[in-house]
């Protein structure tokens, strides 16, 4: 499906977070909210599930991933955050924290960072990435685009990063005792 929304262009560069307010207030012109994939597999008994969902934005140049995947239930929000970190200052080149802070998504404390870092094609690309726990779960969403064209994107990032809301995963997405039957050829 194609998200419908009124396109608001940027002008200017902004220190803003996240965290900060929406410009002109809460924005009312969402016309779809996607709450699933359209893919419901079954999950045997022992396996685990992650899940991702990616939102580009029309020129292809920026997009958002969405992502859960499960975690060790003693593991909060705040080691979540550091463990991710540790991977981003090993596995990227040229890595450089920007800002951090905290937002609430729905009565979930998130905690996010912004940072840039280059590629081995060599184009300097910049992030916005918010951590969250819930249940089991980690919850990671990144918003990206190459550093020379993030101000086109960062508000409409900030707009769906503070629009993502983060639901309970009930048992009932995991079957035991599920038997499929194929048709004879």
């Amino acid at each position: 499906p194609i998200c419908n929304r009124h396109h608001r262009n940027r002008r200017g560069p902004s220190d803003r977070g996240i965290d900060a307010a929406p410009r002109g207030g809460e924005r009312k012109d969402t016309t779809m909210r996607i709450r699933g994939n359209g893919l419901d597999p079954v999950c045997p008994a022992g396996w685990f599930f992650k899940t991702s969902v990616t939102l580009v934005a029309p020129d292809g140049q920026g997009n958002v991933i969405a992502s859960s995947e499960p975690i060790d239930v003693r593991l909060d929000t705040e080691q979540y955050f550091a463990e991710q970190g540790v991977l981003l200052y090993r596995e990227f080149p040229k890595f450089a924290e920007e800002a951090q802070g905290r937002l609430s998504l729905g009565g979930v404390v998130a905690i996010w960072r912004r940072f840039s870092w280059t590629p081995p094609d060599g184009v300097p690309v910049k992030q916005l990435q918010l951590y969250a726990t819930r249940g089991g779960r980690g919850y990671t969403a990144t918003a990206t685009s190459s550093s020379s064209r993030w101000y086109e994107f960062e508000e409409e990032f900030h707009n769906i990063l503070r629009s993502l809301t983060i639901s309970a995963i009930t048992d009932d997405v995991i079957l035991d005792d599920v038997i499929l039957e194929w048709p004879d050829d």
